[in-house]
């Protein structure tokens, strides 16, 4: 493992993790400038305070079924209710459901909490002080609330119905694009149809508080829509996972789920997290590459600066395709492909079909050793959360088998 590599899991460790090691003397916690003791626990490299230090944060905390295995923690304030289960990675953010990497646990009748979540799921940012053996909480984005909540959203983007539905306010939703699919109930919402064709008129009928959409929305029919006076939220199509963090933060503030958007990302980046620590001793990385599509339209694939790329590289995959400048995002070529040779390949089961029968693929050694794994493309393709929560392990499983086992979620 080269400096950089050795530089960057310290970071990782100490940082992000706060590892065992971090906590072997006492530590402070400096919320806001404000010193703070709190009892801490490390389990599994991911640090836990106890449920008697809570109101120290000001949060409450009640438990259910005298502290065994399986009993409700909640934890809540005036204006959020964090829902645990003793054992559990699924939590409850308001009525957000979503998993993290660190379950809540009881130790001798007191209940533990995974501190980094609760923190920044209120609008913390952490940094570790390793100097003065001191986790720093800073408030960063301390958004509770908005005097107009909307009612009825239509979205205009597959990725913002998932995003969405993960904040919990499905039922928020009057009107959604042909394309939208997942999760399942989102095919009960009126049809309003494509993302660069939809129906204007039963848009306007349907008259919701806001439209939501992304940079495939058309001048024109924008146009059209702000003469009716509808209100439209038109932001860039995330390209990098960072991006994919701010539309989930930003679609949360648009809607008022702020604590909840912030436990997604905050669930997220801890999971990305615990791949690179998990991953932190590995020196052979498969190559790899994903098709988004081939054949007669072209070589289409997770170029360089892209948020799929970046996810490639958290689970330990050589991506040949971001060892180039692309000419456009997404693009590539089939000369680079067949030059590249790589080991292994994934991508949806049309794709797969087309790229193993193939003539011009047959001398690639993933497709002479039938190593192309079908996968379901919405998946990896949509800028959701979904990406990091089921795409990220089904990488790792992919490229390094032996080590899914230690992710924890």
């Amino acid at each position: 493992m080269n400096r950089i590599n050795k530089i960057l899991v310290s970071t990782i460790v100490a940082i992000l993790l706060l590892s065992t090691v971090a906590f072997a003397n006492p530590v402070n916690l400096e919320l806001n400038g404000n010193i703070k003791g709190l009892d801490l626990q490390v389990n599994n490299a991911r640090t836990y305070v106890s449920g008697e230090s809570l109101d120290q944060l000001g949060l409450n905390i009640a438990t259910s079924n005298n502290g065994d295995a399986g009993s409700q923690i909640i934890v809540s304030n005036d204006n959020v209710t964090l829902l645990f289960i003793a054992g559990s990675n699924v939590v409850k953010v308001n009525k957000a459901e979503l998993t993290i990497d660190a379950a809540a646990f009881i130790d001798k009748n007191v209940a533990y909490i995974p501190l980094r979540f609760v923190l920044e799921t209120l609008g913390h940012e952490i940094t570790w002080d390793a100097k003065n053996r001191r986790i720093l909480a800073n408030m960063q984005d301390g958004i509770i609330n908005q005097s107009d909540e909307p009612s009825t959203v239509i979205s205009m983007a597959p990725s913002v119905s998932e995003i969405i539905f993960a904040l919990g306010a499905g039922d928020k939703l009057v009107g959604r694009t042909k394309f939208c699919d997942y999760p399942l109930d989102v095919t009960n919402v009126a049809s309003i149809g494509s993302m660069f064709t939809p129906d204007i008129e039963q848009m306007v009928n349907i008259y919701p508080d806001i439209i939501i959409a992304q940079t495939h929305f058309k001048e024109e029919v924008l146009d059209k829509l702000n003469e009716a006076g509808i209100k439209t939220s038109t932001n860039a199509t995330p390209q990098s996972l960072e991006e994919m963090y701010s539309a989930v933060t930003d679609i949360g503030r648009l809607i008022n789920r702020n604590f909840e958007a912030r436990a997604i990302v905050s669930s997220m980046r801890s999971k990305v997290q615990r791949a690179e620590y998990v991953l932190r001793g590995v020196t052979h990385l498969p190559t790899v590459y994903y098709v988004v599509g081939t054949g007669e339209w072209g070589e289409w694939t997770a170029t360089k600066n892209t948020y799929l790329a970046d996810v490639i590289a958290i689970a330990g995959g050589d991506n040949i395709a971001a060892r180039h400048e692309p000419e456009a995002n997404w693009s590539f070529t089939l000369e680079k492909l067949v030059d590249a040779n790589p080991q292994l390949i994934f991508g949806s089961q049309f794709n797969k079909d087309k790229m193993m029968d193939g003539e011009q693929y047959s001398s690639i050694v993933a497709v002479k050793n039938n190593n192309f794994v079908a996968v379901n493309e919405n998946i990896f393709e949509r800028p959701s959360p979904r990406l990091i929560n089921e795409g990220l392990k089904i990488l790792l499983e992919m490229f390094h088998p032996e080590l899914v086992y230690n992710l924890g979620f």
